[in-house]
């Protein structure tokens, strides 16, 4: 739907999430650099493949326009599963596809984090394990700052635990992990 500045309707539009006979998972709509774009991804199960498509959206139709582009592809190991969130930094010059990994038999969360820039170029790719078991860290959001630098944020329970024991609240830290194209993953505590 497009608004007009006084929240008026000016247009309406339909998209199908159905690609070349494909059911697509609905991951986000944005503006970048004045041409709204359409994100979407699909898993097939049999195969388990797991392909990130962006299209663009027609200003005056709202109607999609071209083919689906390919952005990123994973082929997944046995027993993994993936799914995927965008996160842009505030002038949205970076992209980040954050692929939540869920991996059988593992107690770390895991990330495939894909940097793009605003013409959609791909900047770079890591694979993040954290640091922390499941019971240890809870992940609370994500951020991309303007450079291009993706950040996962939580809170770390001291001793392994979220819930309260023994009518004592467990003592936490704000931890800020940082992934870039040229550090490692970092953990500290928040300032």
């Amino acid at each position: 739907d497009h608004f007009g500045k006084d929240l008026t309707l000016v247009k309406e539009g339909e998209i199908s999430m159905k690609w070349n006979k494909v059911t697509m998972s609905f991951l986000n709509v944005l503006n970048i650099d004045g041409r709204f774009m359409l994100f979407a991804y699909h898993t097939d199960w049999k195969t388990d493949l797991t392909i990130v498509y962006q299209q663009e959206i027609d200003r005056s139709t709202l109607m999609l326009k071209g083919e689906p582009k390919e952005l990123i592809k994973n082929q997944l190991a046995d027993g993994q599963k993936i799914f995927y969130s965008i996160q842009t930094s505030d002038n949205n010059s970076h992209i980040a596809f954050v692929g939540s990994m869920l991996v059988k038999g593992s107690e770390n969360e895991q990330f495939k984090i894909t940097m793009y820039d605003s013409t959609m170029s791909k900047l770079w790719t890591k694979d993040i394990k954290l640091p922390y078991t499941e019971k240890q860290f809870f992940t609370s959001d994500y951020d991309v700052d303007n450079s291009g630098n993706f950040y996962i944020l939580g809170k770390y329970y001291i001793n392994g635990l979220k819930e309260v024991k023994g009518g004592e609240a467990n003592p936490v830290l704000e931890r800020i992990l940082r992934a870039s194209s040229s550090a490692s993953s970092h953990a500290r505590p928040k300032a």
